[in-house]
């Protein structure tokens, strides 16, 4: 339990490095409904996270209460969850309910990249991406990508899987 609490805390300091500071269109964000609409209306149980990974997520201080479910891929499902005033995230929870990794980003600087980030599936050589981007952008980086495999899971969320 240490470690996963650790790892969810240094993906959190990941996540917060590597987030671009412009805003497409001069949009100030400055709260999390700018970034996931779904946010102004109740929590769903679809939006709940899983018992294992709420455990896991809640220990790094993030409120559990505001998580919302953004898509999945083959091997993980993805919520958003604000922690503190100020800072946006993305979960990646497994088939298990498990709590594998989280990132976050400034709302500030949220910008015109999003929050991206991507975890190895079991102990295979295959990874799995998560971007959340923006509503209604799309980052000039998912345009320029030259394996063209990021699918659209929801108006401004991303999944792309690689081998």
């Amino acid at each position: 339990m240490k470690w996963q609490v650790l790892s969810a805390a240094l993906i959190i300091l990941a996540g917060l490095s590597s987030v671009s500071a412009s805003a497409p269109g001069g949009h100030q964000i400055t709260v999390p409904t700018d970034i996931v609409p779904a946010m102004a209306s109740a929590q769903q149980p679809s939006d709940r996270l899983p018992p294992s990974a709420a455990k896991t997520f809640g220990a790094v201080g993030v409120d559990l209460g505001s998580s919302r479910f953004l898509g999945s891929g083959s091997a993980f499902e993805y919520f958003a969850l604000v922690k503190g005033s100020d800072l946006i995230c993305v979960a990646a929870v497994d088939s298990g309910g498990r709590g594998q990794q989280m990132g976050c980003a400034s709302m500030n600087t949220f910008g015109s990249y999003g929050l991206r980030s991507g975890a190895r599936v079991g102990n295979s050589d295959r990874t799995e991406e998560a971007w959340l981007v923006v509503p209604n952008t799309t980052p000039l980086s998912l345009s320029n990508d030259a394996s063209g495999n990021w699918v659209r899971k929801a108006s401004n969320f991303f999944v792309k899987e690689s081998n």
